[in-house]
């Protein structure tokens, strides 16, 4: 829960709290959604272990506490967004 707090954290610059937790609107004020804008090599090598760590606790069956919205996770895991998503 710890490490996940901090991969999200603003100090480390990954993920921003999402549009409706910027505008204090809607539902969904908790979630963060990943840096469109990160596209610096150090940057990218932190997602690549994101995308390890996320891919690791699919394997075991381990949850993460990262509060994606649906959206986010519904493309992760392959899943197709609907209208209700975009809320």
């Amino acid at each position: 829960t710890q490490f996940c707090q901090e991969m999200v954290s603003a100090p480390l610059g990954l993920f921003v709290p999402c549009a409706n937790a910027r505008d204090e609107l809607g539902f969904n004020q908790d979630k963060v959604v990943p840096v469109s804008g990160a596209v610096s090599p150090t940057q990218l090598r932190q997602f690549e272990f994101v995308g390890r760590l996320l891919g690791v606790a699919v394997r075991t069956r381990a949850a993460l506490d990262v509060a994606l919205p649906s959206l986010v996770w519904k493309a992760l895991v392959g899943q197709r967004a609907d209208r209700a998503d975009l809320e």
